[in-house]
């Protein structure tokens, strides 16, 4: 790293995953010896580096059913957490999101759903 870079420091976001959705990352993540938190974390950032312009990417056609809902009526089983990912990531998932017109969770979840099939989870 030259000397003049700025290094992306890591910055903990608060997370809760739908239940199911936690399991199948718990799965993979026995598989590869991770840690659940490391691996979600990891799944994030692969996948959003591979995305090179906002408009190409689409929403992982089961977000809608593991993104939470504010309804207090529904009683979905979550799971929070603690992840670690770089600002620039992060702020990359919140451009997605505003382009597609959905929360930053759902746009994690597409993300960790694109992951999760190519992986042969779900």
């Amino acid at each position: 790293m030259p000397a003049h870079a700025i290094p992306d420091p890591k910055v903990a976001y608060r997370i809760r995953l739908h239940i199911s959705l936690y399991d199948y990352i718990q799965q993979l993540a026995e598989k590869r010896d991770l840690s659940v938190t490391k691996l979600t974390a990891s799944m994030i950032e692969e996948r959003i580096a591979e995305i090179k312009q906002v408009r190409s990417y689409s929403l992982h056609p089961m977000t809608e059913v593991y993104s939470l809902s504010r309804n207090p009526t529904m009683k979905v089983g979550t799971t929070p957490m603690n992840i670690y990912m770089r600002q620039s990531d992060n702020n990359k998932v919140e451009k997605l999101a505003a382009y597609h017109n959905c929360s930053i969770p759902a746009m994690r979840n597409s993300l960790i759903l694109d992951m999760l099939e190519r992986n042969e989870i779900i």
